[in-house]
């Protein structure tokens, strides 16, 4: 969390030995009805407006979540340490999948 209330969104990957990195914000939708906090707005420069950024799933113990926008269209499995163990990826995957998400 950042000070004006906002989610500090840091995503990164190594391709080829090099670190690409992206980073934005998020803060929940003003118009989520439901006033969940789960569907966020997602502010990433240098790409102008906002896209929706929604957890469809949250760890306990907030080690892991996964996004997705509205339309299953896009999926991204964020995980706390470099590496998340095989076992707990399969089993998010199959969760998944079992939901309808395309993976």
């Amino acid at each position: 969390m950042t000070a004006d209330g906002s989610i500090k969104i840091d995503n990164y990957c190594y391709k080829q030995g090099l670190k690409h990195d992206a980073v934005g914000s998020a803060f929940p939708d003003p118009k989520d009805t439901e006033h969940s906090n789960a569907k966020l707005k997602l502010k990433m420069p240098p790409y102008p407006g906002t896209g929706d950024y929604w957890i469809v799933r949250l760890d306990e113990s907030y080690s892991y979540a996964v996004v997705s926008s509205p339309d299953y269209h896009y999926l991204w499995i964020n995980y706390r340490a470099p590496v998340m163990p095989e076992e707990l990826y399969q089993s998010i995957v199959e969760d998944l999948r079992k939901d309808g998400f395309h993976v």
